[in-house]
């Protein structure tokens, strides 16, 4: 679910894209063309050499871009997929490959040969060689229209405020929630524990959490009192700690707190009497808003010390049992018969092959995404034949003394 938010939310908008509807991916560029932003643009610079005619004059001569038609009819298209409508499969010209059959074929010697005919283009004299009319045309760029459409959003923030913005948004066909509009947020509790037999499990085991890793002190500290104690245990609860079962990780609730954080560093620079350029605006935000400040504020209130109240238990059974890596442990066993080959990718699935030589008659293999887990793979398959048959061998001569 995280990584189809950030997909959702960092897609380019502005360029036109193929999404699922499920996701409603907006694009700007579409919305801007139909609100005739472009129209509006002043995108080329005064040349009264090019770009200028008198006033009350027009242009003598007739002028049809060579592209124009292609232009409106793939944006009618994109409009129709948009919109879930039915797309009408044109037709593909043909070419040299499709002209002709047989008889351009001609086979000598056992060599079969294509003769394809010469293509002449035939342009006609009314189209001008440029892409627009320099007169009474601009070319803008689809970025162009979506920084003017997000402008227009900035614009509105900052002299109507944030209710009329979403208004204005909605009317420009942004999907957006206005003011007062009911959600259907689901309640970050699962009750996934409870039975008829104890209907209050999931509640009594958010408690004990709540008791467990003194969330009442961190609430102390901050100043504030959580009238749902569990968006507080989920926000401390990492997508690994499988003790938690009463609510969900801190994923989705980080996607929504980057946000909102970097709206307001954003607001607030841009509000500064300094007045800083676009450069420096960008620059500053990327300095406040990283993993770096946010660790020196995590200290600074002690939330260090709930993280590792909540894993503890695991760092204690870590430390009494430490993992090993399963290639080290091979090659510590077989220091001198285990032999890793190159990595090689298969080109259908694009995951990589690892195998493991061990002696002169056993080969095992692994399998993964990347070069790391494939080798890894191919050790713990290895590892674990060599513990059976130390095993085995155990079996065996414990059965020869308990006989003689």
């Amino acid at each position: 679910m995280p990584q189809n938010l950030n997909f959702a939310r960092k897609n380019p908008v502005g360029r036109v894209c193929s999404a699922p509807p499920t996701f409603q991916i907006l694009d700007t560029v579409r919305l801007g063309k139909k609100l005739g932003i472009p129209q509006l643009i002043v995108a080329n610079k005064f040349d009264a050499h090019d770009s200028w005619l008198p006033p009350c004059y027009i242009p003598t001569s007739t002028f049809k871009a060579p592209n124009t038609e292609d232009a409106e009819e793939r944006d009618n298209e994109m409009e129709r997929i948009l919109n879930g409508q039915q797309i009408e499969v044109k037709e593909e010209q043909k070419t040299g490959w499709d002209i002709g059959g047989d008889n351009l074929k001609s086979t000598a010697d056992g060599i079969e040969t294509i003769n394809f005919p010469k293509q002449t283009r035939q342009i006609p004299d009314d189209i001008s060689p440029l892409p627009y009319n320099l007169l009474t045309q601009q070319n803008i760029s689809d970025k162009a229209i979506a920084d003017a459409m997000e402008a227009l959003i900035g614009v509105h923030l900052l002299t109507l405020g944030p209710n009329p913005t979403l208004k204005v948004m909605s009317w420009m066909g942004l999907k957006v929630l206005e003011k007062d509009a009911k959600t259907d947020t689901p309640p970050p509790l699962l009750r996934f524990i409870d039975s008829p037999i104890n209907p209050n499990a999931s509640v009594n085991a958010l408690n004990n959490l709540w008791q467990q890793f003194q969330f009442a002190q961190l609430e102390e500290k901050i100043g504030y009192r959580f009238k749902d104690r569990a968006y507080l245990v989920q926000a401390f609860t990492h997508a690994s700690y499988i003790n938690n079962r009463v609510t969900g990780c801190y994923q989705r609730l980080e996607f929504l707190g980057d946000a909102v954080l970097d709206y307001m560093i954003t607001r607030y620079l841009f509000e500064d009497v300094r007045q800083y350029s676009p450069g420096v605006l960008t620059d500053l935000r990327s300095a406040l808003v990283n993993n770096t400040i946010f660790a020196s504020l995590a200290v600074k209130y002690e939330f260090q010390k709930v993280i590792f109240h909540m894993m503890r238990t695991t760092i204690e059974s870590c430390c009494a049992n430490p993992p090993r890596s399963p290639i080290r442990e091979l090659m510590e066993l077989e220091a001198s018969k285990a032999r890793f080959s190159k990595m090689e990718r298969i080109l259908e699935s694009g995951k990589v092959r690892v195998t493991v030589d061990v002696g002169n008659n056993m080969r095992f293999t692994g399998m993964g995404r990347n070069y790391r887990i494939a080798k890894t793979t191919a050790a713990k398959r290895a590892l674990k034949y060599l513990h059976q048959i130390e095993e085995q061998r155990r079996k065996d001569m414990f059965h020869t003394s308990s006989n003689a």
